[in-house]
């Protein structure tokens, strides 16, 4: 999480919780409890980014649909929002959360490397970045050894 971010979720409207799905609202979207939570397991890896000089919390995780932006991360960077048809994103307890916008076009430095990709937003509280099979698929060759 970026430096001086605590731990305590914020009120917003991004990630709010939901009973069921209204019309309009695209439903296919996924995360790990375990990335939602920003916990590492067999699944996910955890890698150091850089942003505007900032340093993030990157998840990459096999689990996850799409790729998510910490809704108070973007307020601290400043990033311009994209209003998008809502997301309804299923959380592997069953919860359901809903994703209103996204920041097109972020551009980070991971490993050295430089990336950009659509990421949208939804209030993830325990990370900055989760990178999801989405962006994996925009990615060459991606290996995971499990063992």
């Amino acid at each position: 999480m970026l430096e001086g971010q605590g731990e305590e979720e914020a009120e917003d409207e991004e990630g709010v919780e939901v009973e069921g799905i209204d019309e309009g609202v695209e439903d296919n979207g996924e995360i790990s409890l375990h990335a939602l939570k920003g916990i590492t397991n067999n699944k996910i890896i955890k890698v150091e980014g850089k942003v505007k000089g900032c340093n993030l919390s990157i998840l990459i995780d096999s689990e996850s649909t799409h790729s998510f932006l910490d809704d108070s991360t973007t307020k601290k960077l400043k990033c311009q929002l994209t209003s998008t048809m809502p997301l309804s994103v299923t959380v592997a307890n069953g919860n359901r959360v809903v994703s209103n916008s996204a920041c097109l076009g972020f551009i980070w430095e991971m490993q050295e490397e430089k990336f950009e990709a659509d990421l949208r937003l939804l209030q993830l509280g325990g990370c900055d970045v989760v990178l999801g099979v989405d962006w994996m698929k925009g990615i060459s060759l991606i290996c995971f050894d499990f063992n």
